[in-house]
């Protein structure tokens, strides 16, 4: 079995979740007057082949590159979150979009369900940390951008009907 596999056996079926909460989001985008447009997800055959199967971000809106991350709890609005900061994303992933030049506008972070979201604009991203935290998920040390929950926003103000 590929070291990837190991490390990251569900991916197939994280994957099919979040294109889930990616067109959660991208409908409630639209419904406000947004343009946007979510690439076709194209799951890699083999774990040897993750590099050709990397994407250009979870979709566009408004010619804005805007990524999507749920967070496996549950939270009703902004003020519920539970904790001080908030994971963003992976800092390769968020490396590797500054080193292509195609850093996203934000990211939306969804509940467990994604029936609650707010934004991180990637504009705070000075003030974010490095974070090398045990995920217990995928049972792994993993390397994280964390935000202070200052930066975020309601999702209403940060994408107000057009």
């Amino acid at each position: 079995m590929a070291r990837l596999d190991v490390l990251d056996p569900s991916f197939k079926h994280d994957l099919m979740e979040s294109v889930s909460h990616v067109n959660k989001i991208a409908s409630m985008l639209r419904e406000r007057g947004y343009n946007v447009e979510v690439p076709e997800t194209k799951c890699r055959p083999t774990s040897a082949e993750w590099r050709q199967f990397s994407d250009d971000g979870d979709m566009i809106v408004n010619g804005e590159r805007v990524e999507v991350k749920e967070r496996r709890f549950t939270f009703q609005e902004l003020a519920d979150f539970p904790y001080p900061t908030c994971i963003v994303d992976t800092k390769h992933a968020v490396d590797k979009m500054e080193q292509e030049n195609k850093p996203p506008l934000c990211h939306v972070i969804t509940n467990k369900g994604a029936t609650c979201c707010f934004v991180v604009p990637f504009s705070t991203k000075n003030t974010w940390t490095v974070q090398h935290k045990y995920d217990r998920y995928r049972n792994r040390q993993r390397t994280l951008y964390e935000s202070p929950m200052s930066n975020a926003c309601e999702f209403d103000v940060f994408f107000p009907c057009q």
